[in-house]
């Protein structure tokens, strides 16, 4: 157990990229030390957390960056069923998900719950109190063995540092990384010093909330470093034993593999004009193994991939990207200056990050998989709308978000380091 390791053994912590803690003697006590913390119910905050990390790492190597995945940890079991439950339930009853995110996005004497509603909040909290007892019996030792200089959320995770704060047994401030174009209730709260966010629009709403507007860095969502590069379309093309001859369409199903790709990519099938079809079916390899054996018209040509760590060279060769409207997913597209036809969002937030895109013009919604040939053929056949919807598309791409918001962090712990007067000014003031 990660407790009993830490007991037996007082050298400095490491994150393996997995979420997982490792051991490796350190004696750089004067290095920014500052602590990632996201749960992977999704690809997204993780992928946040990661980029973040790399972009902290090659702005100081010399930091002590700590990258937790939540739910990796010891002890961490009832955290995962949650979790697992959570991703059933967003697939086999997305209305009920859609009123909860509704009302959990009210104020507390304007929600409504139903009786079950209600029971299902009590069962719930009463799992998430035992598992957070369990999970501070392997966690606590790790978060109490350094000096953090500072607690930084992914995603909002921020409750459990904070009642440890309370406590007096943590003392670090806790920043919030949003992963989303839109900002929701539950992320506001007395937890963090300090927010990054997408968007203006984001900002607004938490101002509204009673963010103070200086304790606000609008930064665009962080996404892998390697969206920031520069790299050759020819090479990335042969890279991926791709031609290019033909309108490349991608489509994403995002890391767990969920939604409705083999209708999906049946529909895409059923366009008329060739096109060069590529997907990646995540960590499904069952969902993979199905796609390869669909028989493919003779007009089209299609690549199935499995997880991959290229998907900024996948998207700097396509025309178009079908796919669900994840946060992350549609900041790395917008990076990428691509296009997107939006398919099925999930209620809540995969919905307000569509209509954030709609109204922005880079994307547009699939309402019916039917009528997805009619759209996508439209689309190619119009190049100057497809033009400007690359161009809004990049309008909105924030490819350097990650290095962004490493610069504010390593900026304010430096200043911490350096003036306490300055640092508690830079808490409520990171961005000025």
């Amino acid at each position: 157990m990660i407790a009993q390791r830490m007991k037996s053994d007082q050298r400095i912590k490491t994150i393996n990229e997995n979420g997982t803690i490792a051991l490796e003697p350190t004696n750089l006590s004067a290095s920014p030390r500052i602590l990632l913390l996201s749960k992977s119910t999704g690809t997204g905050p993780r992928r946040g957390a990661q980029a973040v990390a790399l972009a902290l790492r090659r702005l100081d190597p010399n930091a002590i960056v700590h990258d937790v995945d939540i739910l990796q940890l010891d002890y961490a079991w009832l955290q995962r069923r949650a979790a697992k439950n959570g991703n059933d339930i967003q697939e086999r009853a997305p209305h009920r998900v859609a009123h909860l995110y509704a009302q959990a996005d009210k104020p507390n004497d304007e929600r409504q719950y139903s009786l079950f509603d209600r029971f299902h909040f009590w069962q719930r909290n009463l799992r998430s109190r035992f598992g957070t007892y369990w999970l501070l019996r392997s966690f606590m030792p790790f978060l109490q063995s350094e000096p953090w200089d500072l607690i930084v959320n992914v995603g909002a995770t921020g409750e459990l540092i904070a009642s440890l704060k309370r406590q007096g047994k943590l003392q670090a401030p806790q920043f919030l990384v949003t992963t989303d174009y839109v900002t929701h209730r539950s992320e506001y709260g007395k937890y963090y010093e300090h927010y990054f966010v997408s968007t203006e629009e984001g900002a607004a709403y938490l101002q509204a909330l009673g963010v103070k507007r200086k304790r606000l860095s609008i930064t665009g969502t962080p996404i892998h470093p390697d969206f920031s590069e520069i790299k050759d379309r020819a090479r990335c093309l042969s890279s991926h034993g791709l031609i290019g001859d033909r309108p490349i369409v991608l489509q994403l199903t995002g890391g767990l593999g969920m939604g409705p790709t083999e209708k999906t990519f049946t529909s895409l099938l059923a366009v008329k004009t060739p096109l060069e079809i590529v997907v990646v079916a995540g960590r499904n390899q069952e969902l993979k193994q199905r796609l390869e054996q669909i028989l493919l018209p003779a007009q089209h040509r299609a690549k199935i991939f499995g997880f991959t760590d290229h998907i900024d060279e996948l998207m700097r060769v396509a025309d178009v990207l079908v796919s669900k409207s994840g946060g992350m997913t549609a900041a790395e597209a917008m990076a990428c200056g691509l296009a997107m036809v939006i398919v099925d969002p999930f209620p809540g937030l995969e919905s307000q990050n569509c209509d954030f895109l709609l109204e922005n013009g880079a994307a547009i919604k699939n309402h019916h998989l039917e009528t997805l040939p009619f759209q996508l053929t439209q689309l190619l056949n119009d190049p100057e709308r497809l033009a400007l919807m690359r161009s809004n598309a990049r309008r909105l791409g924030k490819p350097q978000a990650a290095f962004d918001i490493a610069r504010k962090i390593l900026q304010w712990v430096r200043a911490v380091k350096g003036n306490a007067s300055t640092a508690l000014s830079m808490t409520h003031g990171v961005s000025s």
